[in-house]
């Protein structure tokens, strides 16, 4: 699929985030007449403060397990292969539990080291990112860290020590996590193609590069700067951010995340906003949840950097209230 082509049947009866009215109304909403570049590269370089060493971890305690057979993927040799494992067991204060498979290259000691340092580091990153996170393989190499299969891969060399010289380690933990806890229900979800394809362009290169497999987490640590750190970044940067991805921002939002130990204060009010009690319209009925009205200003201000007449003038949208099904609506429903 091209990056900016619509997903199809995008109004269908089966879209379980958005209203149907409220998906034909997003889309007939008039848009950019232009797609400009984006204005990153990659996300996670720009914002190294966006999780700092002063948030506190929910690493807890780690326990040494001894030694088994346990299947890992090595980028050295870009395959799955079984080590005879250091095996850790770590818990979180929020009741996460990963288990740490260290590859027997590294002695015990070593290895206890080296878990106890990502570990701590993992507990920085929200709660809903750990969520869906079962095991970390952890192999020596200067290769990249990796996310998916219910797991985080870490290299430990000399692209894991830029990361952490360049103060940007939990920043790559989100992204990877985002992979891991958030990509199979969100990545193609209706609701995030809706948000894709209603905002003015992807927030960066690689975004673009890999709309399915990058965009959700691309967007995910510039939601983060803008949400829970945006008097610790560059105010231009929080503007290109909210004019570049308003509609991602939105849906990211709208899901309610535990963000915890970050301290979101206020930008949490959005989310807050949403009715927690359900009804039904009749006995087979699905659950509805309402969602209250919202207004925002689409199109760019003069003084955004980098914009153009043809995205303007501004305007102001007023969405009213409606009623969403909480899950994915069945044909019998």
């Amino acid at each position: 699929m091209e990056p900016h082509t619509a997903p199809p049947s995008i109004c269908s009866d089966t879209l379980g985030f958005f209203s149907n009215a409220i998906l034909c109304m997003i889309l007939s909403l008039p848009l950019f007449d232009a797609r400009a570049e984006p204005p990153f590269s990659g996300t996670i370089f720009p914002f190294p403060d966006v999780i700092t060493d002063s948030v506190p971890s929910r690493f807890e305690e780690l326990t040494y397990k001894g030694q088994d057979n346990r299947l890992m993927f090595d980028r050295r040799i870009n395959a799955f292969a079984v080590y005879f494992a250091h095996l850790f067991k770590v818990t979180y204060s929020d009741e996460i539990t990963i288990e740490f498979q260290v590859n027997p290259e590294f002695n015990a000691n070593e290895a206890e080291q080296i878990v106890e340092f990502y570990a701590t580091v993992i507990g920085r990153i929200p709660r809903a990112l750990r969520d869906h996170v079962a095991t970390s393989w952890i192999h020596k190499g200067d290769e990249l860290f990796g996310g998916g299969n219910n797991n985080l891969l870490i290299h430990t060399g000399s692209i894991a020590q830029t990361y952490i010289q360049l103060g940007i380690l939990e920043e790559v933990f989100v992204h990877e996590a985002v992979h891991t806890s958030l990509d199979s229900t969100h990545a193609k979800s209706p609701g995030w193609l809706v948000a894709q394809q209603a905002d003015p362009d992807f927030i960066s290169d690689y975004a673009r590069s890999f709309p399915e497999r990058e965009d959700l987490a691309e967007s995910f640590v510039p939601w983060l700067a803008v949400r829970c750190a945006a008097d610790q970044i560059d105010p231009v940067d929080i503007a290109t951010i909210k004019a570049t991805i308003p509609n991602r921002l939105a849906y990211l939002d709208s899901l309610g995340l535990d963000l915890q130990p970050l301290d979101c204060g206020d930008s949490r009010i959005f989310r807050d906003r949403f009715e927690t009690s359900t009804f039904k319209d009749c006995a087979e009925c699905p659950a509805m949840v309402m969602i209250p009205s919202e207004s925002f200003i689409q199109r760019a201000p003069e003084s955004e950097p980098q914009s153009s007449n043809s995205e303007r003038p501004q305007r102001t949208v007023d969405i009213p209230a409606f009623a969403i099904s909480q899950t994915a609506v069945t044909f019998d429903e």
